[in-house]
């Protein structure tokens, strides 16, 4: 049970990190917000994937973001760590049938 929970959370958070890896790109692909202004779109033409959206707000004379990119980035690897708490310290099946000194599944790093 242990293997196949480990496995499980492994696979987990694998999936989390390759889904983010589908948005990279390099430091020279990512368009100035020039440019994202300069372009024209039309019906036929391909959007870039997102998967994110943030708002924005006025305060003043200021635009900025309504939730700091900082919390944003926090709030996303707390997922990872949500999941990695919710693995560690299952008991382990077999410590009912007989007494053993490691009563959980070994902990997730």
């Amino acid at each position: 049970m242990s293997n196949q929970a480990r496995e499980l959370i492994t696979k987990s958070i694998n999936e989390y990190v390759d889904f983010f890896r589908r948005f990279k790109k390099d430091k020279q692909a990512y368009p100035l917000p020039e440019e994202i202004i300069k372009r024209e779109y039309g019906p036929d033409d391909e959007f870039e994937q997102t998967f994110l959206t943030l708002k924005l707000d006025i305060r003043d004379t200021e635009i900025i973001f309504n939730n700091s990119l900082s919390l944003v980035q926090e709030e996303l690897v707390s997922i990872v760590k949500f999941m990695i708490e919710r693995i560690n310290n299952i008991p382990r099946a077999d410590n009912q049938i007989a007494n053993s000194d490691k009563t959980h599944l070994w902990d997730v790093d």
